[in-house]
């Protein structure tokens, strides 16, 4: 049983496109799963970034709430202090009469 050449080059050129050909197959196989694995991962980053979305939404609106009760807060304080001062400014003489008449104060003024 001889093999002649021809033979022996057609034998080793089957053996090797059958590895080419079971190559390609794994190559193709782990590129459609690293693939799926991607997918997953952008699918979960999606939901982590609509869920970051969704706080700052609430965040915002709870904050534009609050600022428009700020200035009616803001309002009610400045009334407030001007009725404080007012208050002080009518006090402060009442004492300055009534230290004249006791004899307590200072004539100079």
């Amino acid at each position: 049983m001889y093999i002649d050449p021809q033979g022996l080059l057609y034998i080793v050129g089957a053996i090797s496109l059958l590895w080419v050909t079971g190559f390609l197959c794994w190559a193709l196989y782990e590129t459609a799963r690293f693939m799926r694995r991607a997918n997953g991962l952008l699918e979960e980053i999606q939901e982590k970034v609509d869920m970051v979305e969704a706080f700052v939404d609430d965040v915002i609106e709870k904050v534009s709430a609050l600022a428009g009760y700020l200035d009616v807060v803001m309002n009610v304080g400045e009334t407030i202090a001007g009725f404080l001062g007012r208050g002080r400014e009518e006090t402060k003489p009442k004492r300055k009469k009534r230290r004249r008449l006791l004899g307590l104060g200072s004539d100079e003024e």
